[in-house]
């Protein structure tokens, strides 16, 4: 987060950024992140395919020592997040009804309220 924080403070940006998340826009983008694979066409990989052989961050990072944790501000069941999370190697993982918050934007907790939840 720190480096993060610093590229959002100088107010970088990527203008040319391409939308590869395809079915399931988060889970896709997820997806691809988490694994370096790109999103299939049709539904969303988090419900068609078996995870659990496919290399990933969390996988990696837990094989190296490190605890992991997943925060989302929307149900765990929605595209089989919570399912695919613990296929992909998190340890933990918080969905809106681990959250406590105020703050609900369109259909969950707004970032701002989960990222308060994950440092707090």
């Amino acid at each position: 987060m720190p480096r993060l924080r610093e590229l959002a403070g100088k107010g970088i940006a990527f203008r040319n950024a391409m939308d590869m998340s395809h079915a399931g826009r988060t889970v896709g983008a997820e997806m691809l992140v988490l694994t370096s694979t790109l999103p299939i066409r049709g539904r969303p990989i988090f419900v068609n395919y078996d995870l659990n052989q496919i290399p990933s961050l969390p996988r990696v990072l837990g094989e190296c020592g490190y605890s992991t944790m997943s925060f989302h501000g929307y149900d765990g069941f929605f595209w089989n997040r919570e399912n695919a999370h613990r296929s992909l190697g998190y340890d933990v993982d918080f969905f809106r009804n681990s959250i406590e918050a105020e703050e609900y934007i369109g259909w969950g907790v707004s970032d701002r309220e989960v990222l308060d939840f994950a440092f707090s």
